[in-house]
């Protein structure tokens, strides 16, 4: 028996968001991929990326696409350690996020 009501995942195509720059050096795994599709019609990205799953490199990063996936930006931390002197604040579109820091479309990351 088939459940006509169960959702179902589809892939329209494939392609790589982020690529070890320099793989003949260091070892660097990915991990937890999120794709997220914004009102303005960008993709974004979120996922994991260190040498091992608890190493002391392991970060979470973001990417984006304005082509609809064909291409992706440089890839931005979205959380540093403590010792790293900047924050990032990376915005989904370009509406005010209101008088309560939020706002639709916008994610804000701070230490």
């Amino acid at each position: 028996m088939t459940n006509k009501s169960a959702a179902s995942i589809r892939v329209v195509s494939t392609g790589i968001i982020y690529r070890n720059p320099k793989p003949y050096l260091r070892a660097v795994h990915t991990w937890h991929p999120t794709v997220a599709l914004l009102k303005n019609g960008e993709l974004l990205a979120a996922f994991d990326c260190g040498q091992g799953a608890e190493s002391l490199d392991y970060r979470s990063y973001l990417s984006r696409s304005t082509d609809g996936g064909k291409t992706w930006s440089a890839t931005a931390t979205i959380l540093r350690r403590p010792s790293d002197s900047t924050n990032l604040q990376h915005r989904a579109d370009q509406r005010d996020p209101g008088r309560d820091g939020g706002g639709a479309g916008c994610i804000h990351l701070s230490q």
